[in-house]
């Protein structure tokens, strides 16, 4: 059976040589975090958000209680519908049940000032030198629009 290779994860080295590297250098998760181009957190495996970029903080509008919070970082989350989600409709929490990543759900967040926005999710398992799934990290953006698309375009 073929692997698929959305969930295989590639490294170009040796990931421990590369991650003890990047340690030596001082670059751990929470750097390269905060130099991702979108708003990203990681949860880990029972779904507690744990790490975060400055990024989030403005897209939810909230620094979350880390290790607190759950799947997501946003204070009440619905579907495109409106309709509250329940902790297992959550993108992180479907990643963890179904063991695989999701590209482009579509999610309503509630800010603390009562302003909602629609959001784009992807979400990515992250897993050690064993292959073992160890969190989940999530990316979140506003949806592209048509004219999104026409300016990028070449």
């Amino acid at each position: 059976m073929k692997k698929d290779s959305v969930t295989t994860p590639v490294t170009a080295m040796p990931f421990n040589l590369f991650d003890q590297e990047l340690s030596e250098n001082g670059i751990g998760c929470h750097t390269m975090l905060e130099a991702f181009p979108a708003a990203a957190y990681i949860c880990d495996m029972d779904g507690h958000v744990r790490i975060f970029n400055h990024l989030a903080i403005n897209l939810f509008g909230r620094m979350p209680a880390t290790g607190t919070d759950k799947w997501c970082m946003s204070l009440k989350t619905f579907s495109p519908n409106g309709k509250p989600l329940q902790p297992e409709e959550y993108p992180v929490a479907c990643t963890i049940e179904q063991q695989r990543p999701y590209a482009g759900k579509a999610i309503i967040i509630e800010k603390p000032d009562g302003s909602r926005r629609m959001l784009e999710v992807n979400t990515s398992l992250l897993y050690n030198h064993r292959h073992q799934p160890v969190a989940v990290m999530c990316v979140a953006r506003p949806p592209l629009t048509s004219s999104d698309w026409l300016a990028t375009s070449v």
